[in-house]
């Protein structure tokens, strides 16, 4: 999985409505991935490396609306759980 891939992905997992919908849409018309099979565990793994991981979570930035950004910072568990929802 390529770094651009893996952002993609991290996108339509983050967004929802027609923010969701229309990263989606880019992404099928470029031929990028909009599913990716994981283990979850590895990925926790991997977040415990992660630089914009803090003592209580993950640093991520969420995209209300196409042109704005806010940044939120995740607890742990609540990601563990979310891919657990199967969002990506």
């Amino acid at each position: 999985l390529l770094h651009g891939e893996a952002v993609g992905l991290g996108m339509l997992a983050i967004t929802s409505g027609v923010v969701h919908e229309r990263i989606l849409g880019v992404l099928t018309h470029y031929g990028f991935p909009t599913h990716y099979e994981f283990d979850i565990e590895e990925v926790m793994s991997a977040i415990q490396r992660d630089k914009k991981k803090s003592k209580n979570g993950l640093s991520v930035v969420i995209c209300p609306a196409i042109g704005s950004f806010e940044i939120k910072e995740i607890p742990l568990e609540g990601i563990k759980e979310h891919l657990k929802e199967g969002r990506i």
